[in-house]
């Protein structure tokens, strides 16, 4: 298992050890050691089953249900009854209760509070409440595990950026904390019909961050519209979604830029990569295939691109486009013609209006006559050149 926060990692290996990663402003990683990106350092934690990250602070769960927290404490929310950080793992305790059943079903950490899931359906929870993130009916934050008034609970998550929870009763989604300009300090249930935690969470916020459901945490990404479009639909976190119209490799490649914000554009895929940033409407990806596609324009390249500056309509390359072929192309078409003289005369009856079709996209004027208005409707047409 592998737990995400704001700028650091926890690998859960499968004999229970713990390792982290990333940035240890807070101690996040453990001990006082400084900031490691290229190693995993060993927390010394065993028998562990369950981990999380919040921006700052990190959790884990033992298999005997103990919990440990450690990192960014400035609100409580490491659960450990005061605000001083943590740069080694501490013993989280619930209340001196008999009647508590401590047994942890799921955690989950959000920018400043935590939320701890019982088995038997209890939701409890600690730090910041300024937003309500806590649900608690006020805004009085808690440095303590304090039991939150839900019941019933199979599912949770929250967000690292936006002070907002959510739970999952088996029937109904309810969310809690900073819902666009509102503050809900209660559970509130969602009336909308929604399929999953990405689908509740993307309406509930104003912001243009939306979020894909991940086993312990939500992950965000700044491609709105795509990540609606692909998931805001009618299906489950169980159900297959199969793409029929990409390769493998063009998809895979895209969802991993929708989840980390990079990726590798090149001749082999950017026919690929063009048609699906229009077919999602993802006009930041759009705006980067376009760019490659300019700088990559050339006269070895022009009858590559040409068929994809016609059909998405890439006006801001018509001028390039037709410099090329009027400085590049088409002296070599001359030469050409002047070694095989029975195509020049139809060559240059088709020439006159193309080539003023052509200087009409690089400086915007055009001679029309009724010798060439048959030949340019059909250009126009086309080009769809409105």
């Amino acid at each position: 298992m592998i737990a995400c926060g704001r700028g650091h990692l926890l690998l859960l290996r499968q004999d229970g050890h713990v390792f982290a990663m990333g940035d240890n402003e807070f101690g996040q990683i453990t001990g006082d050691k400084e900031s490691s990106y290229e190693s995993m350092i060993n927390t010394g934690i065993e028998n562990v089953k369950l981990v999380a990250c919040g921006m700052g602070h990190s959790i884990v769960v033992t298999n005997s249900s103990e919990i440990y927290s450690w990192g960014d404490n400035f609100f409580g929310q490491l659960g450990l009854g005061d605000q001083n950080d943590r740069n080694t793992p501490c013993l989280v305790t619930f209340p001196n209760d008999d009647s508590v059943d401590t047994r942890i079903k799921d955690i989950v950490a959000g920018s400043k509070h935590s939320l701890f899931l019982l088995e038997n359906g209890q939701l409890w929870g600690c730090g910041s409440n300024y937003d309500g993130e806590l649900g608690l009916g006020y805004d009085l934050g808690r440095t303590k595990l304090t039991k939150l008034p839900f019941e019933n609970v199979q599912q949770i998550a929250c967000s690292k950026d936006h002070n907002l929870s959510l739970a999952h009763d088996g029937l109904n989604y309810y969310a809690w904390g900073k819902i666009m300009n509102e503050t809900w300090t209660s559970p509130r249930k969602l009336y909308d019909q929604h399929s999953s935690f990405a689908s509740a969470s993307a309406l509930l916020l104003e912001s243009q961050t939306t979020f894909s459901l991940t086993s312990v945490n939500l992950c965000e990404s700044n491609h709105t519209s795509t990540i609606q479009s692909i998931f805001l639909g009618d299906w489950n976190e169980k159900k297959e979604v199969t793409i029929s119209d990409y390769s493998y490799d063009a998809y895979y490649e895209y969802l991993h830029m929708l989840h980390m914000g990079q990726i590798r554009i090149n001749h082999q895929n950017i026919t690929e990569f063009i048609s699906l940033a229009y077919s999602h409407g993802d006009e930041k990806f759009i705006k980067q295939c376009q760019t490659f596609i300019q700088n990559d324009l050339n006269e070895n390249t022009i009858n590559k691109y040409h068929p994809l500056i016609k059909k998405y309509k890439i006006k801001k390359l018509y001028g390039k486009l037709a410099h090329l072929c009027i400085e590049k192309m088409l002296p070599k078409t001359s030469d050409n013609l002047r070694r095989n003289n029975a195509n020049s005369l139809k060559f240059l009856d088709f020439y006159d209006t193309y080539y003023a079709y052509l200087r009409m996209l690089h400086d915007g004027t055009i001679r029309i006559n009724p010798q060439n208005i048959a030949e340019l409707i059909d250009l126009a047409n086309c080009y769809r050149d409105q």
